[in-house]
């Protein structure tokens, strides 16, 4: 063995491991490995499943608060809207209240499911279901989070 090698070794031993779960993965939202590298789009690539629907939803961010609009949301935990007429199947909050950017708490007063008007690839309209939506009277804009879209198995591509 060389005295490089040896060098080497004897510094890699007196490394502390590191607490970190590695890089996370954009497909997936798993730590431990890159969306290049992701195992669940290698096994999923070309399969089609029951909850592959085909649509496409496309929204743009704007600097004007529009209460009817919805925002793609890569930093909310939990899709959200202030109106609760748009929400059917309500139930009681998994949550009290959340945290929202500047750090203020606001109160979340229900759980239900909203229905979105998407542009299909045709051009048609159609209707998408967003389940586990957030009520929060004093939010200021609607929010879909992207790791909720995420963890449902659908993907998010920002172009």
């Amino acid at each position: 063995m060389s005295d490089t090698t040896a060098l080497y070794t004897n510094t890699r031993k007196n490394v502390p491991k590191s607490d970190k779960k590695g890089p996370r993965c954009f497909n997936c939202n798993k730590y431990g490995h890159l969306s290049k590298n992701c195992w669940y789009k290698k096994t999923n690539n070309n399969k089609k499943t029951d909850k592959d629907t085909g649509y496409v939803a496309a929204f743009s961010a704007s600097t004007a608060n529009d209460s009817n609009s919805w925002h793609v949301d890569s930093g909310a935990s939990m899709h959200m809207t202030m109106h609760r007429d748009w929400l059917t199947d309500i139930t009681a909050s998994p949550v009290p209240s959340i945290r929202i950017a500047n750090n203020n708490v606001l109160k979340v007063e229900g759980c239900g499911n909203v229905c979105i008007k998407v542009k299909a690839h045709d051009g048609s309209t159609d209707s998408i279901q967003v389940r586990n939506v957030l009520f929060v009277p004093e939010l200021k804009t609607n929010l879909l989070s992207v790791s909720k879209i995420i963890q449902n198995g659908r993907k998010v591509i920002f172009n």
